[in-house]
Parts: structure tokens; sequence; C-alpha cells
């Protein structure tokens, strides 16, 4: 009876040891990280934080490339929505997956704000000959075009002190290069230029925020900066 018994107890110790022993190919938690989720056409994404104890990777980006690396870059070259999903595998070839989805956008301007302009022309005279505040719009457009049509927002009419800040819906397409950004007086049909500026649309600003969303900031003169204060919204859509 107590060899009965003592059998039994061995048999249970290593029934207990083995369900207790760790998998040696346990299955792998598929996640990764994006340096970004919204981005724009030909901007590249790199993802990370992959597991690093899986013994294969497969990426698929959703625009029909692929990669087989732990931390992968990619670049899209059209605007849309994007599934990425990896697939990581085990050393016994268990495979597990998950998925993020990418939006690639262009960049658009979305709004134009001044918060400061001068109420005098450089001579020291008002803007408009009969004092009632200059009618200011912001009007855009690439340098190196011409003819390019100019985007021109709405007018507000007699802009004095107290109507800052003056803010004008805009949606214009950003394109890389130079643009002239120049800020008007229109007095009885002729436009006067109050300021104008050079902006160069590069890659996206440094205060670009996780949905897209940045700025540009206009100033001058330079012996005066503070006399100017526009600032560009854009978003990627």
């Amino acid at each position: 009876m107590k060899k009965v018994l003592l059998s039994w107890l061995l048999l249970a110790h290593l029934v207990a040891c083995t369900s207790d022993a760790p998998d040696p190919h346990p299955a792998l938690t598929a996640t990764f990280a994006a340096s970004r989720t919204v981005v724009e056409v030909n901007e590249a994404v790199t993802f990370t934080e992959a597991p690093a104890q899986a013994a294969r990777y497969v990426w698929d980006f959703g625009n029909g490339q692929t990669a087989t690396v732990a931390a992968p870059s990619v670049t899209y070259a059209a605007t849309g929505t994007f599934t990425v999903t990896l697939t990581t595998y085990s050393a016994d070839n268990q495979a597990t997956a998950t998925s993020q989805v990418i939006r690639v956008g262009k960049r658009y301007l979305r709004e134009v704000r001044i918060t400061a302009l001068p109420f005098l022309t450089p001579a020291g005279l008002g803007w408009d000959v009969g004092g009632s505040g200059p009618d200011v719009f912001v009007q855009l457009h690439p340098t190196a075009v011409a003819e390019a049509p100019a985007t021109k927002t709405s007018i507000l009419s007699n802009v004095t002190p107290a109507s800052l800040p003056l803010t004008f819906a805009a949606s214009t397409e950003l394109t890389p290069g130079e643009w002239t950004v120049g800020v008007r007086d229109e007095d009885s049909g002729s436009d006067d230029t109050m300021r104008e500026w050079t902006l160069d649309v590069a890659g996206p600003t440094p205060n670009r925020d996780a949905q897209g969303q940045g700025s540009y900031t206009l100033v001058g003169p330079p012996d005066n900066p503070t006399v100017w204060a526009v600032t560009l919204h854009y978003e990627t859509r």
C-alpha cells in the first residue's frame, strides 16, 4: 500500500513539474509602434517595438509593399487609408498578427489668423483715407508660377485694433516650394499691399501634432518683428 501511495505521489509531482515548466516556444504578442499614424505623401513612417524574441517578421503595409525585418520604414506615394499588418512567428512557427491604420494625406491651409498688424502705413498715414480702418484680406500663391491663380480669403471690413485677432477660413493645398503670402487692404477697387512674405513650404513643421495639424508664423519687418503676427494653420487630409 505504501509503495502504491508513493508511486502516486511521484507521478503527481512529475505532472506538476511538467505543467509548471515554461513553454520553450511561447506564443508571441505581435505589437508594434508607428512613428506617426497621420503622414503626408512620400513621408517616411518607421515601425518599431516589434517583439525582439520573434524568429521571423512579415510586414504588409497595405499598399503592395512588404518587409521581413524587425523595424522597417515605408513611404506612401498616394493619399488614402492603409492598414499595416505585422505577423510574427515563434521558433516553432506559431503565428500572431496585429494591425494599425496609417492615414496618408496632403497639406492644406485651413485658417489664417492675424493677431498683430500696424494701423498706419510706413509713411505714418492711415490705410484708408476716410480713417474707417483697412478692409483686410489675405492672398497667397506659389511664387514660381507667376500666372498661378491666387487664393484670396474673404474680406474683413473697417478693421480696428478692437477687431483683433482676425480669422480667415481657407482651403488651399500647400504644395512644396516657395509661396508668396500677402496681407492686403481693399480700397475702392484697388488692393494695397500692407505686408508681404515669402514662405518656404518644405517638410512638415516641428509643431505638427499627431493629427497632422501644424502652423507657420510670419512676423516682421526684421527691425520691428512684433508689429506683425500672422499664423497660417494647416492640416493633413
